[in-house]
C-alpha cells in the first residue's frame, strides 16, 4: 500500500522545473506517517499474537484436564467391575490370564500415549496411576515380553511407561501382589 502512495505522488509530482523541494518534502512526511503506520500495525498484530498465544496455551491447560478427567473417569467407574473381576481370579488363581487383563491394559497403552504426547501431565499420571500399572503389569509382563519378541509394537506405549515410571517399590513380593488384588476385587463390592 505504501509503495502505491508514493508512486502515486511521484506521478502527480511537478516537472523538475518546479519546486521540487515542497515534493520532496510531503513524500518525506507521507514516508515518515507510512513508517509509524507500519510499526502501529506489528505492534498491534503482535500484541494480538501474544494474546492469541495466551488463549491458547489456556486451551491446551483446559483441554488437558477434561482429557484427565474423562481418563481419570475410565479408569475410577468403567473399569471397576473389570479391575473386580481381575482381582477375583488373582486371588482363585493366584496369577492373571491377558485376556482377563487386556481392557485395563488398554487402558494403559492409552495412558501411555497420553503421557507421551504430552497430552495430560505426565506427574499427575503418575502420581494417580503408577501404583496401578505397576501391579498389572508385573501380573502380565511374562505374556507381554514374549508378545513382543513377534511384535515389537505390541503395547509400545505400556512399554514406554514402564521404562518410565518402573515399578513401584510397594510391590515387590506376590504378598504385596495378593493385597493389592483384594484391594482391586473389594472394588466390586462399593
Amino acid at each position: 500500500m505504501m509503495n502505491c502512495l508514493i508512486s502515486h505522488l511521484a506521478y502527480l509530482a511537478p516537472t523538475p522545473d518546479a519546486s521540487t523541494a515542497a515534493w520532496t518534502g510531503i513524500l518525506a512526511i507521507v514516508t515518515f506517517v507510512a513508517a509509524i503506520a507500519a510499526i502501529l500495525a506489528a505492534k498491534f498484530t503482535w500484541g494480538t499474537l501474544k494474546s492469541q498465544r495466551e488463549q491458547l496455551k489456556e486451551q491446551i491447560a483446559q483441554s488437558k484436564m477434561e482429557t484427565w478427567r474423562s481418563i481419570s473417569d475410565e479408569f475410577d467407574h468403567k473399569l471397576a467391575s473389570r479391575r473386580a473381576t481381575c482381582g477375583t481370579g488373582y486371588g482363585v488363581n493366584g496369577n492373571l490370564s491377558m485376556l482377563a487383563c487386556q481392557p485395563i491394559m488398554d487402558f494403559f497403552e492409552t495412558l501411555g500415549y497420553l503421557v507421551k504426547n504430552s497430552l495430560i501431565n505426565e506427574k499427575l499420571a503418575c502420581h494417580s496411576f503408577h501404583y496401578y500399572f505397576s501391579g498389572y503389569f508385573k501380573t502380565v509382563e511374562e505374556v507381554l515380553r514374549n508378545e513382543r519378541m513377534s511384535n515389537e509394537k505390541f503395547y509400545e506405549d505400556v512399554f514406554f511407561l514402564h521404562d518410565k515410571w518402573g515399578a513401584d517399590p510397594s510391590l515387590k513380593s506376590t504378598e504385596d501382589l495378593q493385597e493389592f488384588f483384594e484391594t482391586e476385587q473389594a472394588r466390586g463390592q462399593l
